[in-house]
């Protein structure tokens, strides 16, 4: 178990911010979104500092297809943030 936490501790230090950031972001998103508290139509914003850091991240490591990837979750994020903090459709 001990070898298991320094692998672990070893992965988080080699990560870049933009990992990090995407990372932690896209998981409260999503446990807002679980959550289905008030808060819940927050999670389409979380998902889109989420969605821009793993673009910098792509960008950054020249992966096209995670660019594509994230760039069309951004616009569905951006349409989720439009229609459930904007315009209060639910």
């Amino acid at each position: 178990m001990d070898e298991l936490h320094h692998a672990i501790a070893a992965e988080l230090a080699r990560m870049t911010p933009a990992e990090l950031l995407g990372a932690v972001t896209g998981i409260f998103g999503a446990l807002l979104l679980a959550w289905r508290g008030r808060l819940a139509a927050w999670a389409w914003v979380l998902w889109i500092v989420s969605s821009l850091a793993w673009i910098v991240y792509a960008i950054k490591v020249w992966s096209i297809p995670m660019l594509t990837q994230q760039a069309v979750f951004a616009a569905i994020n951006i349409l989720g943030v439009y229609r459930w903090l904007i315009r209060k459709e639910r």
